[in-house]
This record gives C-alpha cells, sequence and structure tokens, in this order.
C-alpha cells in the first residue's frame, strides 16, 4: 500500500493520503486529523471516486504519535533496497511483546524505512520514499470549504 504522510507536531497536525479499497473499488482518500490543546481532536476522513465525494467528520481523544528514539539502541548496518542503512531497536515500553525497528540512511540519517512487530508476531512496514523535515504548508491540512462544509 502506497500512502504519503505529512506530519506537524508543534502544531499538532497530520494528513494521510492514500488509495484504498471500499467495496471492491479503489478510492483515493484522505484523512486529516487536527489536534487542539487540552481538548479532542477533529479528524476528516474524504475519498474521492471519478468526480464523487464522501466525507465524515469524527473527534478522537488519540493524540499524535511523539516517537521518543533516546531509547533506541544501534544494531549495526544492514541495506534496504541495497541502500547502506543504521539499524535501531526497540521493546515498545508501552505493550509488552511489540517491537520496533528504525532504519536510517547511513549518510543523511534521514528515516528510510519504520517497522513494528506486534504481540501476534504481525508486521507493520512504512517505508519513507522522501523526508521533508520542518514546518509544513497550511494548506495541506486545510479541506476544500465546499467538501468540508458537506463533512459530517
Amino acid at each position: 500500500r502506497f500512502a504519503r504522510w505529512f506530519y506537524d507536531l508543534s502544531n499538532n497536525r497530520e494528513r494521510w493520503d492514500s488509495v484504498d479499497n471500499f467495496a471492491g473499488q479503489f478510492l483515493f482518500t484522505e484523512s486529516i486529523y487536527q489536534g487542539a490543546k487540552g481538548s479532542n481532536a477533529t479528524v476528516w476522513d474524504v475519498a474521492y471516486d471519478e468526480g464523487n465525494v464522501f466525507c465524515k467528520t469524527w473527534s478522537t481523544s488519540r493524540p499524535l504519535p511523539n516517537p521518543q528514539f533516546s531509547t533506541f539502541k544501534y544494531v549495526g548496518p544492514a541495506l534496504v533496497n541495497y541502500e547502506e542503512v543504521n539499524v535501531w531497536a526497540v521493546p515498545n515500553p508501552q505493550r509488552q511483546g511489540e517491537f520496533f525497528t528504525y532504519f536510517e540512511d547511513s549518510t543523511t540519517r534521514e528515516p528510510v524505512e519504520f517497522q513494528m512487530i506486534d504481540v501476534r508476531g504481525r508486521t507493520v512496514t512504512v517505508r519513507f520514499m522522501g523526508f521533508d523535515e520542518g514546518s509544513q504548508d497550511n494548506a495541506l491540512f486545510t479541506l476544500n470549504t465546499t467538501v468540508e462544509g458537506m463533512c459530517q
């Protein structure tokens, strides 16, 4: 599955763009998370299909992920897509049996891949195709006003 993830911890917001299977059809989807200090965050989930737009909004108490890499231990070098990376790993301190592995470019130290192994042994892998550290454009986290007005 391919997805783009825009993340702005300093402004408590994120956006996921992907193609998802919905009732047997592949639709372009975007999900925008806008947090507020001291209250629930608002999430807009939007799906696009050949001129049709479907949208729902909901609130959540889930905070944005804020990874702390200070507890990761260096494992050694490896190859991801035949490119040399540094490998770091740590057990998840919040859930016994989960394990995180982080792969960074050995030269630039930018993220290349992140893996989580859950308590059942299933692996979730996120491969980074690009990385842009710093403030993100506000337009990335703003829905078209017509689409936002129809969200329920």
